[in-house]
């Protein structure tokens, strides 16, 4: 029997940030491939926390894919991943992939007040400067973030598989449901989502901010009429301290929706710094019914211990198949673009 396996002769390391997440990048490449499944985390602790790197093999004129989200404490992270690449590129690899699960400080794409940064402008430069050939992320929070990296920058989504994890869960009818931004930032990301699938209802939670210390005065759901009875599906590419999302799955309830669904890519899961509250907290309490989730950034195993309202409605969905399957393209010089087609069809694949 022939090994129909693609062949694969790129090599795979990790960082601290997402161990298990880049282990099952590896096995996913694996199963199509002729990568042997292995990934090393190369990162140490000295005792003062700075990083001790070494790359595992060879990688001279190889094709390297350095995993490593920057989620908190990103700056330790985003040294990390900067210490790899040099590392790669003082070993002279060939080609050197950044592979971000969660691609942190993407908020921070543009001037908002006077002499402040715009520090996803001055991460994509670090990591340009360290020898990083293509960054490759999901659920980018701010497009116009792929115009600083000077680069191929390929942006995956992995919100189809938490459409497809709750359809195949809860036996869903996107015809009969309505999507909902929490924000009137994500309305659009809202619609595209609802073309896709066949969803017309789309909506959003309109909220207003105290100019003293932008905490949120009101809410109210824009057009409510669209929810009444029906189940609603609350998207978002990130839930960070959880209050914007909890106070729009209240407005949901009181506005006659049946059941709230929240379906968030990247579980930040802060801890708000002015109330001192543990994001776990406030959706556990929130009026969602189940809450999905992507591996991007784990979820840490004692506070979700410490928090069983929360791990009780939350649904974990692994983005390794489709990280994996971008890491196979690039290597092969495939179509990553590909990869949404690929996924979207797979929303209704049982």
């Amino acid at each position: 029997m022939t090994d129909e396996r693609k062949p694969f002769t790129g090599k795979l390391f990790c960082g601290q940030s997402n161990v298990p997440l880049a282990k099952a990048i590896g096995a996913e490449l694996a199963k199509f491939t002729t990568f042997d499944g292995q990934v090393d985390c190369v990162v140490r602790d000295f005792h003062d926390d700075e990083p001790d790197v070494q790359l595992t093999s060879n990688v001279r004129d190889a094709d390297v894919f350095l995993i490593q989200s920057t989620n908190y404490p990103g700056g330790k992270y985003l040294v990390q991943l900067m210490a790899m690449a040099n590392a790669a590129r003082l070993a002279d690899a060939g080609k050197i992939t950044a592979v971000m699960p969660y691609f942190g400080y993407a908020r921070q794409d543009r001037k908002v007040r006077p002499r402040t940064p715009i520090t996803a402008q001055a991460i994509c430069m670090a990591i340009e400067a360290m020898g990083v050939d293509r960054i490759l992320t999901t659920d980018l929070h701010s497009g116009q973030v792929e115009g600083m990296f000077r680069r191929a920058f390929p942006n995956l989504e992995a919100l189809p598989l938490l459409l497809r994890a709750a359809r195949r869960e809860l036996q869903i009818s996107f015809a009969d449901v309505a999507f909902v931004s929490p924000d009137k930032g994500g309305v659009v990301r809202c619609d595209e989502t609802g073309k896709l699938v066949g969803c017309s209802r789309v909506t959003f939670a309109h909220k207003s901010r105290s100019r003293e210390d932008a905490t949120i005065k009101k809410m109210r759901i824009v057009d409510p009429e669209l929810v009444e009875g029906r189940d609603c599906l609350l998207i978002d590419d990130l839930v960070d301290t959880g209050g914007t999302l909890a106070k729009a799955a209240g407005k949901l309830k009181d506005a006659g929706a049946r059941r709230v669904l929240a379906l968030c890519v990247h579980p930040v899961l802060s801890r708000d710094r002015k109330t001192g509250i543990a994001a776990m907290q406030v959706l556990g309490e929130a009026p969602i019914d189940h809450l999905y989730l992507t591996d991007t950034i784990p979820l840490d195993e004692e506070q979700l211990a410490a928090h069983p309202a929360f791990r009780d409605k939350v649904r974990v969905v692994s983005s390794a198949s489709l990280l994996a399957g971008a890491i196979a393209e690039i290597h092969l010089h495939g179509s990553v673009s590909g990869i949404f087609r690929r996924t979207t069809e797979d929303i209704f694949r049982d």
